[in-house]
């Protein structure tokens, strides 16, 4: 039996999840995040990566897939 490592991270630790958390973002909310560039979406995402400061974004991720 396979037992589930779920860790819950700061996003400034995993930049390189962004495009996919931009992608789930628009598939979730995507009346809100209509009119926004990809672009736009990222820049939103790292204004909030800090470890120190809120607000801070984190992310989960189940045996290192982020889920």
């Amino acid at each position: 039996m396979r037992k589930n490592m779920i860790t819950i991270e700061f996003l400034a630790d995993h930049l390189d999840t962004i495009p996919t958390l931009t992608k789930w973002f628009r598939a979730q909310w995507g009346n809100y995040y209509a009119n926004w560039s990809d672009e736009e979406m990222t820049k939103d995402f790292l204004e909030d990566v800090s470890r120190n400061s809120l607000p801070s974004r984190l992310v989960a991720f189940d045996s290192n897939e982020i889920v």
